[in-house]
C-alpha cells in the first residue's frame, strides 16, 4: 500500500498500520473554578431567584463544570442531592433528578466534589466531626456511589459547616461552626485522603462561617457568615496566611448557606435557608 501522494502523512501512517480511524479531538469542559475572581462590581440585589429546589437547614456545593448539575445536602434529611439545569448555570431550569442517603453518620451538614466528579465527601457535626468519603464509579451520578469511609482526626478541633478542596487534593479548607468559626487551611500528603491532613494556618470571621469558594489559582476566596458575605485575597496562592483583610461583599443576607461562582466568573449563587430560595447575582 502506498500513499496516494507518494509521501505517508502521519495519519496516513497510523490508519495503516492500526487499521483504525485517526483518532478526533474531543473539547472537554475545564475541570476549573474562575482562575480568579472580583466581587467588586456584583449586583447589590438578585438578578435570578428559585423556591424551593434546595429546602431546609442545607448547604449547597453549586454545578458541575458543565453547568448541568447542581449539588447540595440536607442537614434535616441526611440526603445529597442532585438536580439538573435544562439550561447550564441556570437556576431558574432547576428541576430534581437523584437523592442517596447518608446512612453512616448522622448530623450531616453539606457536601464538596472533586472537580472531575469521581470523589464526594459528606461532612458536618457529629463527636469525631470525620469527614466521610467515598467515590462515583460514573462522574457526576449519585447512582454509582461506592462504600463510605470516615477520617479526619487530625480535624477533630473544628466542627465543619462548609468544606472545598485545591483542584489537585492537595489543599483543604474548611469553614467552622460557633466557637470553631473561621476558615482553617490544612495541606493532604496524600491528595484527596483526610486522614494525612495536617494544620497550616487560619483566619478567624468571629462568629460562625457558613460556605466558602475558592478561585481556580488559589488567589481569591469568598466566605458568608449567617448575615453577610466577605472576600479576601491571598498574596501567595493556596496559603490562606497571606489573606487581606476581608471585604464586605453583601450584607443583611440573613439565612445565607452557600456560596458558589460559575467558571467564567459571571454569577454567584448563595442559599437561603429561611425562605428556601436560590439566589443568583450578576458579578
Amino acid at each position: 500500500t502506498s500513499s496516494a501522494s507518494g509521501v505517508w502523512s502521519l495519519q496516513e501512517q497510523y490508519e495503516a498500520e492500526t487499521s483504525d480511524a485517526w483518532p478526533k479531538y474531543t473539547p472537554v469542559a475545564p475541570l476549573t473554578n474562575p482562575q480568579s475572581f472580583s466581587l467588586s462590581n456584583i449586583s447589590s440585589t438578585p438578578s435570578n431567584s428559585i423556591s424551593s429546589a434546595v429546602t431546609g437547614n442545607s448547604h449547597i456545593y453549586g454545578f458541575d463544570p458543565s453547568g448541568t448539575y447542581f449539588f447540595w445536602a440536607g442537614y434535616s434529611s441526611q440526603n445529597i442531592r442532585r438536580l439538573v439545569a435544562s439550561t447550564p448555570f441556570d437556576i431558574t431550569t432547576l428541576s430534581s433528578d437523584r437523592r442517596i442517603a447518608r446512612s453512616f453518620s448522622s448530623l450531616q451538614y453539606g457536601v464538596e466534589l472533586s472537580r472531575d466528579g469521581t470523589k464526594i465527601f459528606s461532612y458536618g457535626y457529629n463527636s469525631s466531626n470525620h469527614v466521610y468519603s467515598s467515590t462515583l464509579s460514573t462522574a457526576w451520578d449519585l447512582s454509582t456511589v461506592g462504600s463510605w469511609t470516615g477520617s479526619g482526626a487530625s480535624l477533630s478541633s473544628q466542627n465543619q459547616n462548609h468544606i472545598r478542596f485545591s483542584f489537585d487534593g492537595t489543599k483543604l479548607y474548611t469553614a467552622g461552626f460557633s466557637s470553631s468559626s473561621g476558615i482553617r487551611q490544612y495541606t493532604l500528603s496524600t491528595p484527596w485522603d483526610i486522614s494525612t491532613a495536617s494544620y497550616d494556618s487560619g483566619i478567624a470571621s468571629g462568629t460562625t462561617t457558613e460556605a466558602l469558594f475558592i478561585s481556580g489559582d488559589g488567589t481569591d476566596l469568598v466566605y458568608n457568615t449567617s448575615v453577610s458575605i466577605f472576600a479576601v485575597n491571598m498574596s501567595t496562592p493556596w496559603d490562606i496566611s497571606t489573606a487581606s483583610s476581608p471585604t464586605t461583599i453583601l450584607s443583611s443576607t440573613s439565612n445565607v448557606r452557600g456560596a458558589y461562582i460559575d467558571p467564567s466568573a459571571n454569577i454567584f449563587v448563595s442559599y437561603n435557608r429561611g425562605n428556601n430560595t436560590l439566589y443568583e447575582y450578576t458579578i
